[in-house]
């Protein structure tokens, strides 16, 4: 199962798309209930923010995670909250895709990635 953060993002939407295009068993991440219902491919949802992750055994419930972060002054301080979440429940690797820097892997090939289990290659 992968989680994906920032799904009701512009980004974050077109992941989810991609994913369940795939066929992937996948989970929002949203930090507002209602905004759920909204969300492509109607994946499970959990509500959660950066600064307040899911609890470690939800967390381990995925095998895969999809880091997209908000662009804010905090960026740096809220995704480590949540790879410090992510690391004590035990995940060792994410997929991040920052809306701040630029990655050299493109979207789409994260997304394949994701839905894959392999590693991107540029």
């Amino acid at each position: 199962m992968i989680l994906v953060t920032g799904a009701t993002g512009r980004v974050g939407y077109h992941v989810l798309e991609a994913l369940a295009d795939a066929g992937a068993d996948i989970t929002a991440m949203v930090r507002v209930e209602a905004k759920a219902a909204d969300l492509p491919g109607a994946p499970e949802h959990v509500v959660a923010a950066f600064d307040d992750p899911p609890p470690a055994e939800v967390l381990r419930g995925f095998d895969r995670v999809f880091l997209l972060s908000p662009a804010d002054e905090e960026q740096t301080v809220l995704e480590t909250v949540f790879i410090d979440a992510l690391v004590a429940a035990g995940h060792r690797r994410t997929s991040s895709r920052s809306q701040r820097t630029a990655s050299p892997i493109p979207a789409a090939r994260c997304v394949s990635c994701a839905a894959t289990g392999r590693s991107p290659r540029t």
